[in-house]
């Protein structure tokens, strides 16, 4: 059995860097998308130039004592009020003489006081950076002429030009540089945030390195789907032929199973065709097997040989007590065989499992055979598959990529070797990305392991 290192504990145990490391691509591709945007919009937009002119308020007062400044500095905020007049506007808007209005005078320009000074400052923005000087110095002038005959004769403060509007050397905005490194730092914030949300939403397992890797399942067969030709049937067998003789090798400090127990995480797996065919595989290199039914709410493998899918005996008659061990054993038309079908599903198999009979089932039949198959219901609706993996020398989960969810498949792991299980790994069943070719090197007339009539119809379902 493979144990579960610190780098493979399943979705549950993640990290937020392997998860980052696992979702790498999503980060990378939204850094690049929105970064490279960003740059190309900001290549784009219209440029914007800004121009400043100052305006000085002094008072009559020659002397400009303490009181004479702080006073200027008071009338030179209450100007910068007066300076967003739409009055004001309007005159500038003649002044410039082009067809500008009045309103885009007011929202081309923004007035500020420079704090701890006498200052006013008329900024003003245009597609041009002549433009935005312009109509700096314009606003300037009109204000220096209003003051003069509105303001100061009551103010006693005078206005005078400090500073014309310099021609801005380049725009204001866009500033390319600036928006690209921000928008890359908001895009790394963004990906990884999609990342972690990606992961939260993705339940699919993709293929058999992310089983190893994230639940320590190593895949001991990858069966492909089968078809009627002939190389994809020998191939079929062959699969299954491996999954034998990894389950004979065991493990590290692990003799050979004399019992396996097959379940899934739902129904449809294929944990019934994997039971049946480990069996004939085992047949075929000449060992006695015994394929317990333990499916009892769905049972599947009796129609297998062509046989009614009730039947009158079996597992649960036994257990109970009603019949012997020898009375549910059933011959099939494969050599060293057998098989206990479920028998009538009226009684809890959990309860039975848990009386003497059940405790010693195994242990009974490995006396009858060299190998004990058990096909278990799935891990989630029931528990009757955890009583035999507990029991069992040898665990084995039936994964279908394309059904198998991932915090399914955490919970059946964790439960499995949370009750002492002998988890080996898994049979990656239905791989799409395993055919034929996969086992090209088997001889031509290689031919799959006997099998009933009925099997491949029946069992392929399950």
């Amino acid at each position: 059995m493979t144990p579960v290192t610190e780098e493979a504990r399943g979705f549950a145990d993640d990290t937020p860097l392997r998860i980052l490391w696992r979702r790498r691509w999503i980060v990378i591709g939204t850094a690049i998308l929105v970064t490279a945007t960003a740059a190309v919009v900001s290549k784009t937009l219209t440029p914007i130039y800004e121009a400043s002119a100052r305006l000085l308020v002094v008072q009559a007062d020659e002397s400009q004592s303490f009181d004479a400044v702080q006073a200027a500095q008071v009338t030179a905020r209450t100007y910068a009020e007066i300076l967003g007049s739409p009055n004001l506007a309007a005159d500038v808007a003649d002044r410039l003489g082009d067809g500008t209005t009045r309103d885009d005078v007011e929202s081309a320009t923004s007035f500020s006081t420079i704090p701890e000074t006498q200052l006013l400052e008329i900024t003003a923005e245009a597609t041009s950076a002549a433009g935005s000087k312009r109509i700096a110095d314009t606003y300037a002038s009109a204000f220096e002429a209003y003051a003069r005959t509105r303001l100061e004769p009551t103010t006693k403060a005078q206005v005078r030009l400090a500073d014309a509007a310099p021609l801005p050397d380049g725009p204001a905005r866009p500033q390319p540089t600036l928006y690209t490194a921000f928008a890359g730092l908001l895009s790394l914030l963004l990906g990884v945030g999609l990342a972690f949300l990606r992961e939260r939403l993705d339940t699919r397992i993709r293929n058999a390195e992310e089983l190893e890797r994230d639940f320590g399942l190593p895949p001991l067969a990858r069966v492909p789907r089968r078809d009627r030709s002939r190389e994809a049937r020998a191939a079929f067998a062959e699969a299954f032929r491996l999954l034998r003789v990894s389950l004979s090798l065991g493990g590290e400090g692990l003799e050979a199973p004399r019992s396996v127990v097959f379940t899934s995480t739902s129904e449809g797996e294929g944990k019934t065709t994997t039971s049946l065919h480990l069996a004939l595989a085992a047949a075929e290199a000449g060992q006695r097997v015994i394929v317990v039914e333990a499916d009892v709410y769905r049972p599947r493998l009796r129609a297998a040989f062509g046989r009614d899918v009730n039947a009158p005996r079996g597992l649960t008659t036994y257990l109970a007590g009603e019949d012997q061990l020898d009375d549910v054993l059933e011959g099939t038309p494969i050599p060293g065989v057998q098989v206990i079908p479920a028998g009538p599903s009226s009684r809890s198999l959990l309860g039975l499992l848990e009386g003497g009979r059940g405790h010693r089932l195994l242990d009974d039949l490995h006396a009858r055979a060299d190998l004990v198959v058990v096909d278990c219901p799935p891990l989630a609706p029931r528990a009757d598959a955890t009583l035999f993996a507990a029991r069992a020398d040898r665990c084995v989960l039936v994964v279908d990529l394309a059904l198998v969810n991932r915090r399914a498949l955490t919970n059946a792991v964790r439960t499995l070797r949370s009750i002492g299980a002998q988890l080996q790994g898994c049979v990656l069943n239905r791989d799409a990305q395993t055919s034929a070719s996969y086992y090209a090197y088997l001889a031509d007339d290689d031919e799959p392991p006997a099998r009933p009539p009925a099997a491949v119809a029946a069992s392929a379902r399950s």
